[in-house]
Formats: structure tokens, C-alpha cells, sequence
């Protein structure tokens, strides 16, 4: 259904900043903004150009457009599936013990990197400490991230992923931040 919007482009650079319901043009600060009023359906077609020159087009018409930060972050989602950072970190730390067993490494370097690895390994030894609490006590539903994957395969069985279409999940049974392994 078309519908018109002002479209609000910025007074001095004259770039296209968003669109807003023709009943909030008097909110627009028209020291800052200009905006033209454009008509058209935003499910089939779209309003692209500047403001002297923008027209209505079709959506089919257009091409999609595609930014550098999303192919970055699909780049990186893909890489921290695989490789999430603490495995990375873990990866890098190994390799580098390895190279300074074998290599005269003078103490100022060394002794940062040291106190950084005890510290990770005691983050590591405390966290499978509080894992071993949760597990053995009572007052807990402890769920492993095995279970917690069980659990969301579950609760979308059926398709019922495909029918909502790709999203992040993160459900309150599958916490964030650091892991010990």
C-alpha cells in the first residue's frame, strides 16, 4: 500500500538519513535537515537518490547491497563458531610456551606472559571448580552445554527454525562470557 514519508536528508551534506511518518515533519529541525514528502509502497519499492534527483523504484529493480562490516562479521561469527576466542587464545599460548622453551627469551618478556598463563590456568582450575559445585548440588539445575544444545534442538524440532528463519540464538539456559575449557 503506498504510503507518504518524509524523506529527511541532511541540510549540509545532503545525505539521506531515514524516513520519518508524515506526522512527525514538524518535529524535523530544519537547521540541520531538509526533507521532501515521497509517496510510495515500502514493501514492493523503495525511494533511493538525492534529494533534487531521488526517485521511486522497485524494489526487484535495485541491487542488493552488501557491506564490508557484514561480510566481516559473518566472517567472524563463522570463525568464533569454530574458533571461539578462548580456544584461539589457548591455541596461541601453547604454540608460544613452546616457542620460549626453546628460545632465549630475556626475563622482562617472559615474566608478563608467565604471570598471564597462571592466571588463565587458575581462572580455568576455579571455573571447573564452580562446574563441579553446581553439578554435585542440590540447589541447582546445572546444564552443560551439551544438554543446553539438546535443549534448544528440542524446543525447535519440527522445522520450527526454518519456519522463523536464521537467528542468534541465545536462550537463558546457554550462558555468556568465559569457559573453562
Amino acid at each position: 500500500m503506498k504510503q507518504e514519508r518524509a524523506a529527511v536528508y541532511n541540510k549540509h551534506s545532503g545525505k539521506f538519513v531515514c524516513f520519518v511518518n508524515i506526522e512527525s515533519i514538524n518535529n524535523i529541525d530544519l537547521e540541520h535537515f531538509k526533507y521532501r514528502i515521497v509517496e510510495f509502497d515500502g514493501e514492493k519499492e523503495a525511494f533511493t537518490g538525492s534529494y533534487e534527483s531521488g526517485s521511486v523504484k522497485s524494489i526487484d529493480d535495485l541491487p542488493v547491497v552488501v557491506t564490508e562490516e557484514a561480510i566481516d562479521t559473518a566472517c567472524a561469527r563463522a570463525i568464533d563458531t569454530v574458533y571461539p576466542v578462548y580456544t584461539q587464545l589457548n591455541i596461541l599460548s601453547d604454540v608460544v610456551t613452546h616457542l620460549v622453551k626453546n628460545a632465549d627469551v630475556p626475563e622482562d618478556i617472559l615474566q608478563p606472559f608467565e604471570q598471564m598463563k597462571q592466571f588463565i590456568k587458575g581462572r580455568r582450575d576455579l571455573n571447573n571448580n564452580y562446574k563441579a559445585a553446581y553439578i554435585q548440588g542440590d540447589d541447582w539445575d546445572y546444564i552443560s552445554k551439551e544438554q543446553g544444545a539438546a535443549n534448544l534442538s528440542a524446543a525447535l524440532e519440527g522445522g520450527l527454525h526454518e519456519e522463523i528463519g536464521p537467528r542468534d540464538h541465545v536462550p537463558s539456559y546457554m550462558p555468556c562470557g568465559l569457559d573453562g575449557d
